[in-house]
């Protein structure tokens, strides 16, 4: 899932992760609803590790989801290798058994 979503930000747009937090911006949840249930866990996760970061523009604002730099260049190398999201949700079902 990690990957997924750090696929679909890589346009540089900024995203939110559910529509009713701004009506103007992309939607996670709604590009993917796959993630629905676990986006707040993959947002928290990629952004702890640098990959994307909040780009809201006041501290009241809503999250606006961006890749960093990092985050291209990890998901360029995952990408190079072959890496697909079906894997990573292979490897998830995997863990969770």
């Amino acid at each position: 899932m990690d990957v997924r979503v750090l696929h679909l930000l890589r346009g540089g747009e900024y995203w939110i992760k559910r529509s009713k937090e701004d009506a103007d911006s992309l939607v996670i949840v709604d590009a993917d609803p796959g993630v629905d249930d676990v986006v707040d866990t993959v947002v928290a996760r990629l952004a702890t590790l640098g990959l994307i970061t909040d780009e809201a523009t006041s501290w009241g604002a809503l999250g606006k989801w961006q890749i960093t730099t990092f985050g291209i260049r990890c998901l360029t190398a995952l990408l190079e290798v072959g890496y697909t999201s079906a894997e990573d949700d292979a490897e998830h079902v995997e863990d969770s058994s």
